[in-house]
């Protein structure tokens, strides 16, 4: 056999099974995060069947929905970091580099990471109703 056929052999037995341990564990852990938000909505749901409990599901469902977003994106990131360094890539400067953006993202739009806060206690609270509108006259 030629060497490259023993360096892709080589390539696959060690960091193959990394790289498959890699998307086992990142596909496991998106599954128990859907598991999770999905048994959200039926505990919300079993209030009862009026107006209420309706708009409560829909914001239960809501915040699941953002949740498993949010946490989606987080565990794909990771798993991304994690499998650089089997292809050769150094992930310190990338992590620098994403460190520094944030913190520039959270100077340069203040104003809008804090509307954005204070819009997800606005829907946590339940300040406004689906459908309401705003009214300026009295």
């Amino acid at each position: 056999m030629t060497p490259i056929v023993f360096k892709w052999t080589d390539f696959a037995i060690a960091d193959g099974l990394r790289l498959g341990a890699i998307l086992v564990i990142a596909l496991v852990l998106n599954r128990v995060l859907r598991a999770l938000t999905r048994r959200l909505i039926p505990a919300a749901g079993a209030e009862g069947l009026g107006r209420i409990a309706r708009m409560r599901e829909q914001h239960v469902k809501t915040l699941s929905g953002l949740l498993y977003s949010a946490g989606t994106a987080i565990i794909a990131v990771g798993a991304i970091l994690t499998a650089l360094p089997v292809f050769g890539f150094n992930v310190t400067p990338i992590a620098a580099v994403a460190g520094l953006a944030s913190l520039a993202f959270g100077f340069g739009a203040q104003h809008l990471v804090r509307d954005l806060i204070n819009g997800f206690f606005i829907i946590i609270e339940d300040q406004f109703i689906v459908g309401e509108r705003y009214r300026s006259e009295p």
